[in-house]
């Protein structure tokens, strides 16, 4: 008995049926089924105008998914990766600054909970949330849980981390 081939509609409905992709990323996807008569672009194009398909809708899941242990600058890279404009995101990415050092604050209490004992525990804890994404003021917050006003190993191993 011969195989059926599935439609590139058909795979690109049963994909989006599963959950929400960009754009970028369907069309990558699509591609690597895509025969030399099959259309990519006015697929996509239709899947958009039937409202299968949506960039914003795509962003709103991905930053609810990550947003709790991912810092903005992280989420806004990863995003722009996936082929969404930084431009359409400006609303998001004010609301996920407003509350960045909160969301450090909970990701660094449930990774470390306590305060690190040497300079080097220090700069690995700042290394830790530096690679999530979060500004070395969120940084800076959380790891001020306790109450100091200052310290001295953090300040040290923040030196030199401008935000991007």
């Amino acid at each position: 008995m011969a195989k059926q081939q599935i439609t590139l509609k058909a795979r690109a409905l049963r994909l989006l049926a599963a959950r929400e992709y960009s754009a970028h990323d369907l069309r990558a996807r699509l591609y690597a089924y895509a025969r030399e008569d099959d259309d990519v672009s006015a697929l996509l194009d239709w899947l958009q105008a039937q409202g299968f398909l949506s960039d914003a809708r795509f962003s709103g899941s991905f930053i609810r998914k990550n947003a709790s242990r991912l810092g903005t600058q992280r989420i806004m890279r990863e995003l722009a990766a996936r082929g969404i404009p930084t431009e359409s995101l400006v609303q998001e990415k004010q609301r996920l600054d407003a509350d960045e050092p909160a969301r450090a604050k909970a990701v660094w209490m449930k990774k470390f909970g306590n305060d690190p004992p040497s300079a080097k525990a220090w700069a690995r804890q700042v290394r830790f949330m530096r690679q999530r994404g979060f500004s070395a003021e969120a940084i800076r917050y959380a790891m001020r849980a306790g109450g100091r006003e200052k310290d001295t190993f953090m300040e040290t191993a923040l030196e030199g981390m401008d935000d991007v």
